[in-house]
């Protein structure tokens, strides 16, 4: 692990400082506080949690009007303003629905308009919401993003490079000077891959073979295509020192492709527009790291209980550091797997996700409620060497379609018997009278925010 007496630093990262320190940013001590907490025993980090989290519940009773009356109504504040976390459990989830129908009501009444700017989120799950944050959550959540590359030895100033999926993102800094110059101080270059081909993809290893980051951080489905590419072709490319996949789910397939494409370590962080960087794995690649000192993280069954070690549940989240807008156990709309209660081998205590499954919307569900597990499903189509894309779409329990984009030289007739393999599977799980049909194309498109979702659930059953 990192520690604040040991960073590397270069001539980059000292100006990086130096400017940060004239502006009094604190991004900086934000780190160093980061550095410092990774490896305290667990007590220390939930009584630091909790002091966080109550701070955060006082301000949003005291200035929130939609919290004031919840927190009350759920004894969690009482009339002197005391905080009992013991009844935190109590309160109601915030939903999408709520955040969109009662945007106003959630605003700190005293943190000014100006103060405060808006964003939103791509709408993945099929509800983009919109939403305000401050400079306050803002330091925290970039310091978040540094704390998380030194996982790998990262260090502000060294070279990294982006593979980013959303052309959104991209335009915006092309008409920001003063993000041209932040990404010149952080020696930080960024490869548009919302739309790539074979072409690109040529290009890509040559900028990268050129510019040897040391840092990848990459939208999931572009760092698999362009392993895939490398992998097929048997290409070298430089080896960062790791490569970080983001915004979209990270299968284990994938994570394979991509290792052996770079041959080095694949992070897999997690995170949204709403709350920030929730988690990231680290190079011992045993579940990911919750940052304890931005978000409380809960994975929740059905019944609003903790989910068991191995068992999935509903992710919620608290983001301790968004006090213009406080998002307390806000349904992020993700599953989960709970892990065990145990510390990582590389040392830090902070607890860990055992894995992210993805969106709700991105899981198959029977009839009943049940989700279907798809690591077998998404196994045998990752592994194909017939496929080089692929989508499945449930469209209601009883009909699952399966758009596939075979590779040049495939026959759609060579593909039965992986059919049969698919069909039987989900039969088995969807119900026996499940229709399942395979449409052939030539392009499966993106979703707005540049995401590609391999696995789509377009109403519940």
């Amino acid at each position: 692990m990192s520690s604040p007496g040991k960073l590397r630093i270069n001539w980059r990262g000292k100006a990086v400082r130096a400017a940060l320190a004239c502006t009094r940013n604190p991004i900086m001590k934000h780190l160093q506080t980061m550095q410092h907490l990774e490896s305290l025993p667990r007590d220390k980090l939930k009584t630091y949690q909790q002091e966080k989290l109550t701070s955060l519940l006082l301000a949003a009773w005291q200035h929130v009007p939609y919290y004031r009356e919840l927190l009350g109504k759920h004894g969690i504040v009482d009339t002197s303003g005391k905080i009992n976390l013991e009844n935190f459990s109590s309160l109601p989830p915030l939903t999408k629905t709520i955040l969109n129908e009662r945007r106003e009501t959630l605003c700190n009444t005293e943190i000014s308009a100006c103060r405060r700017y808006a964003n939103s989120s791509g709408g993945s799950t099929g509800e983009p919401v919109e939403f305000f944050q401050d400079d306050a959550y803002r330091s925290w959540n970039i310091a978040n993003k540094i704390y998380y590359k030194t996982f790998s030895g990262q260090e502000i100033g060294d070279r990294e490079l982006r593979l980013w999926g959303a052309s959104r993102d991209l335009a915006i800094y092309e008409h920001e000077p003063n993000t041209r110059i932040r990404d010149w101080f952080y020696n930080r270059i960024d490869l548009d891959t919302s739309v790539f081909s074979e072409a690109e993809f040529t290009d890509y290893r040559r900028i990268i073979n050129h510019y040897r980051p040391t840092w990848i951080e990459a939208y999931t489905e572009s760092a698999y295509e362009f392993s895939k590419y490398l992998n097929r072709h048997n290409v070298s490319i430089f080896s960062p020192r790791a490569l970080v996949c983001c915004s979209e789910t990270l299968y284990a397939p994938m994570k394979d492709e991509i290792r052996r494409a770079f041959g080095c370590p694949v992070l897999n962080r997690y995170g949204s527009r709403e709350v920030g960087d929730m988690a990231c794995s680290c190079v011992e690649d045993q579940g990911l790291h919750v940052s304890v000192w931005n978000h409380v993280v809960e994975i929740l069954d059905d019944a609003m209980l903790p989910a068991a070690p191995g068992t999935l549940g509903r992710v919620y989240v608290t983001a301790l550091n968004n006090v213009c807008m406080p998002f307390i156990r806000y349904d992020i709309g993700d599953i989960a797997r709970a892990a065990p209660d145990s510390i990582c081998p590389c040392g830090r205590t902070t607890p860990v996700i055992a894995d992210i499954i993805g969106r709700e919307t991105s899981l198959l569900q029977s009839k009943n409620g049940t989700f279907v597990d798809v690591a077998y499903v998404t196994g045998l189509l990752f592994n194909s060497d017939m496929i080089r894309q692929y989508q499945v779409v449930q469209l209601d329990h009883t009909d699952v379609l399966f758009r596939i984009i075979a590779l040049n030289k495939t026959k759609t007739g060579d593909l039965h018997e992986l059919q049969e393999q698919l069909s039987r599977y989900l039969r088995k799980h969807l119900g026996s009278d499940c229709g399942i049909r395979f449409d052939y194309v030539d392009k499966i498109e993106p979703t707005k925010s540049g995401k590609f979702q391999h696995i789509v659930r377009e109403r519940n059953p």
